[in-house]
This record gives C-alpha cells, structure tokens and sequence, in this order.
C-alpha cells in the first residue's frame, strides 16, 4: 500500500520544482505579461471609444439646446 500524501505537501513540492526551473518560470512570466499587455491595450481601446461618445453626445446636446432656444424665441 503507497503511503498518502497531504494534498498540500504534494502542492508545496511542485512550487520547490518550479522554482528550480528559471526558464519555466520566465515562460510563465512572459505568457500572464503578454495576456496582461492584451487586456490593458483593450481597456485601452475601449476607454478611448467611450470617450469619443461622449464627445458625440455632448455635441448633439449642444446642438439640441441650440435649437430649443431657437425654437423659444422663434415663439415670442
């Protein structure tokens, strides 16, 4: 019969062999930067697409309100 060993014992032996392993963890690293360069650059984007909306909205609001005086003192 194999002797149990403690799921965290056996966790703990895996993180000692990766750290001997300086190329499997620069492979690592480079792979969680390279996603984590992904999602900035599409934050990114997305941030300046929201921006360029709210530019539209704030000209359509500004065009709004023109006409709305417009229309008011076409009343009088």
């Amino acid at each position: 019969m194999k002797p149990s060993i403690h799921p965290q014992k056996k966790h703990q032996r895996n993180k000692s062999s990766m750290a001997e392993d300086p190329e499997v963890l620069a492979s690592r690293l480079n792979s969680v930067l390279n996603e984590l360069k992904g999602v900035m650059q599409d934050r990114k984007d997305r941030v300046e697409e929201l921006r360029n909306q709210i530019i539209i909205l704030e000209n359509d609001n500004d065009d709004m309100e023109k006409r709305v005086s417009e229309l008011i003192m076409d009343a009088f």
